[in-house]
């Protein structure tokens, strides 16, 4: 899986996804987040994700 930079395209709504978040000061984070119906980012506790650069789908469980 890539990352997808937000500029290309959003994910679809409501599934959980991998996001890069830039806190403006040249760091990254990543956190699970998801996509509303209003086309806003957020992160699981809720919060509009700030700073969104890129997204990935979450990868699927251990088949181990």
């Amino acid at each position: 899986m890539e990352w997808i930079p937000i500029e290309e395209r959003l994910p679809e709504q409501g599934s959980p996804i991998l996001l890069t978040l830039a806190d403006g000061q040249g760091g990254r984070a990543v956190e699970i987040g998801y996509v509303d119906a209003s086309k806003a980012i957020h992160t699981l506790n809720g919060a509009q994700a700030p700073g969104v650069v890129a997204w990935m789908p979450l990868p699927g469980p251990y088949a181990g």
